[in-house]
């Protein structure tokens, strides 16, 4: 079966959802702990597709952002600050 050439370049697709594994993933963390946390922070709620469980990828971002704000507002100044100065992570 021969395809007629693409007119355009394909381009990867934004992604919106994740899995579990995926997200705990993109956060570094066990899937075990991000149940921990999914359970008390009502910012990582899950969407429901049918019988499928995915978190939206933006509110993994938004949860990052609070996390580093209230880090902020504890230490004065971001770990990553310090970091950046040091060269030392934390």
């Amino acid at each position: 079966m021969n395809f007629p050439p693409r007119s355009e370049p394909s381009q990867a697709l934004p992604v919106l959802l994740v899995r579990r594994e995926k997200a705990a993933s993109i956060l570094d963390i066990a899937p075990t702990s991000f149940d921990k946390i999914v359970e008390t922070n009502p910012l990582l709620r899950p969407v429901r597709i049918g019988r499928s469980v995915r978190w939206p990828y933006e509110n993994l971002l938004a949860y990052v952002r609070e996390l580093r704000e209230l880090n902020d507002a504890a230490d004065g100044a971001s770990v990553w600050d310090e970091c950046a100065v040091t060269g030392v992570l934390p």
